[in-house]
């Protein structure tokens, strides 16, 4: 689940640039960032995540939505830039709490199997 969030979080600063891109661009890169959140929002549930991380889980829902490209919203320019910058921000956060924790599980099932 973490290597999804590289594209999602590399797309979303590509279309953050400024620069003039294909409508089809933005189309995959919404439907790739509303399929990280919503796959990062059921993985989260099935998993045992800090309490203020489980309060997020309807965040990423809602961000999953609001990114599906069936039925588009529209922003403004401006407002789209903040709301992926909070996006982009959200989601690095997510990968860094998950990684932690994957890592104390991996040193503790290594002590837990040393004895």
């Amino acid at each position: 689940m973490i290597l999804a969030i590289a594209p999602a979080v590399t797309l979303m600063a590509v279309a953050m640039s400024g620069e003039r891109l294909p409508f089809s661009f933005f189309t995959l890169t919404r439907f790739t960032v509303a399929a990280t959140c919503i796959g990062l929002a059921v993985w989260l549930g099935n998993t045992e995540p800090p309490k203020w991380l489980s309060a997020l889980i309807p965040v990423h829902i809602a961000l999953g939505i609001l990114y599906q490209p069936l039925i588009r919203v529209h922003l403004t320019r401006e407002i789209w830039w903040w709301v992926n910058l909070a996006t982009i921000g959200l989601l690095l956060l997510t990968v860094a709490v998950v990684r932690r924790r994957e890592a104390q599980h991996r040193i503790a099932q290594r002590i837990v199997g040393d004895e």
